[in-house]
């Protein structure tokens, strides 16, 4: 795709960005952040409050630089589909913080 690297960059952007929202935050998170949450309402899995708002936001951009990269080995590669990866991150960041805080 003709235009692949600008959309990498700015979509990886957006992943990276998720840390901003996250340390906006953190002084309201819990030390241990849910990340999985069971039926009946009770968190499974949960990570250390730093891991989470500096090592969510790395592994969404390296997801995305991944993705973006075989993308932008295809020809016929559409625009809105740089930007998958970071929707999801920004949407999983948002429910996240959602749910840790309201527990």
């Amino acid at each position: 795709m003709k235009n692949g690297k600008r959309h990498l960059i700015i979509g990886t952007a957006i992943c990276a960005a998720t840390m901003l929202l996250f340390l906006a935050f953190s002084s309201r998170l819990p030390e241990n952040v849910p990340i999985q949450i069971t039926i009946d309402g009770s968190a499974e899995n949960t990570l250390p409050k730093p891991l989470f708002v500096f090592g969510m936001p790395v592994a969404f951009a390296v997801v995305n630089l991944i993705r973006g990269l075989s993308l932008s080995r295809k020809e016929n590669a559409t625009a809105y589909s740089f930007y998958i990866v970071p929707g999801i991150a920004i949407l999983l960041s948002i429910l996240t913080l959602v749910t840790a805080l309201h527990m």
